[in-house]
């Protein structure tokens, strides 16, 4: 054990925030990320979060770990504990369409519902993904 060493002279503390722990997300991209991230800050176990929610430990495991990401039942749950709806500022409007839908629990047809088209418009891409697929290829 190494002796401390003080100054009888110097009557300086310095403090600083704890740095967060190796776990914690380096960027906020996945849901996982800022799930994993908001539950650190918040000092909570994926035991306790998943408690909470009514959820086997393991799922909250595959998500931060972004093996699966929540499905769409799950998301306004999640945006309602991270306090926003995560998305990328490169996301196509279509993509953030499907973000805000999925926030809200909406399936496709229940959102073509609350807007009052078919569940056939399409919004961007036409298959959810921001436009990856030709508008006239597949079926929505």
């Amino acid at each position: 054990m190494i002796p401390s060493v003080g100054f009888p002279f110097c009557h300086l503390t310095l403090t600083s925030a704890k740095p967060y722990s190796s776990p914690y997300p380096r960027e906020l991209v996945t849901w996982g990320d800022h799930l994993r991230a908001r539950r650190l800050e918040r000092g909570l176990l994926q035991k306790d979060l998943a408690k909470l929610w009514h959820l086997d430990p393991a799922t909250v495991n595959y998500w931060e770990r972004n093996r699966f990401d929540p499905a769409p039942r799950h998301l306004p749950r999640i945006v309602d504990f991270l306090g926003y709806v995560p998305y990328n500022p490169c996301w196509t409007p279509a993509e953030r369409v499907r973000a805000q839908r999925e926030a809200l629990g909406f399936s496709r047809q229940r959102f073509a519902e609350a807007l009052g088209v078919t569940p056939k418009t399409r919004f961007g891409g036409g298959n959810g993904d921001g436009g990856s697929r030709a508008r006239g290829s597949g079926s929505a």
